[in-house]
């Protein structure tokens, strides 16, 4: 029974926070600002993406991965992406009862290759980083605010940009992987949350030049 209503109080509190993040990328609406760093960036390559990257679990490892009583998901990633557009995305990861905050995502491309451009500027609880030809997009304190949102209950949500890339280069999968942690100051008794996702390419839909002339001619 206690088992049962944890699992309903996570879903109540991490429908809330993905509410709060798709409402905020509606308007490309950048996070608060909370006061206060607390620590600097993660690990690059923890993501969990092909061929063999290693997740947040490498380090945080008390608890099995993907427990079943929080998750992570990525918010914004439509089926079907267009060539070169600038999406709006966000990561958002809950679990009952923790109160500290993490995470890190790659995009790829067929044959595991890097994909896209991570845009931050004006999101100060996120950053970017180039490894192993990856660009990857995580939480950090190192830009003036908090990223972990240290004793912030429950869930938290980041958000980014990311822009397609030109025609040709099909489908791309979101690898991302996080951390809900207990603020022990240590890795101790945090749990570790991993996914992925993917947008096919699609088409921009073809804008024809066309003349008052043309125009008369249609609706003579």
């Amino acid at each position: 029974m206690e088992r049962t209503t944890t699992r309903s109080t996570a879903s109540v509190k991490i429908s809330a926070i993905l509410g709060i993040v798709a409402l905020a990328l509606i308007f490309f609406v950048p996070p608060p600002k909370p006061a206060g760093a607390r620590s600097n960036n993660p690990p690059t390559a923890k993501t969990g993406a092909l061929p063999s990257e290693g997740t947040c679990f490498d380090c945080h490892g008390d608890f099995t991965e993907n427990d079943g009583l929080g998750l992570i998901t990525i918010v914004g990633l439509p089926p079907s992406y267009t060539p070169g557009d600038t999406l709006a995305l966000a990561i958002a990861i809950g679990r009952t009862g923790m109160v500290r905050w993490g995470f890190e995502a790659t995009a790829l491309k067929s044959g595991n290759l890097a994909v896209g451009v991570f845009d931050t500027t004006g999101f100060h609880d996120v950053s970017k980083v180039t490894a192993n030809s990856r660009e990857y997009v995580r939480q950090t304190t190192s830009r003036g605010v908090d990223g972990t949102y240290a004793g912030q209950a429950d869930a938290a949500g980041w958000i980014f940009k990311w822009i397609a890339p030109p025609a040709g280069a099909g489908t791309v999968t979101f690898y991302f992987a996080g951390v809900a942690a207990n603020n022990s100051g240590d890795e101790a008794g945090d749990y570790v949350y991993s996914s992925s996702q993917s947008s096919t390419e699609g088409t921009g839909t073809p804008v024809q030049a066309t003349t008052w002339g043309d125009i008369k001619k249609t609706y003579r």
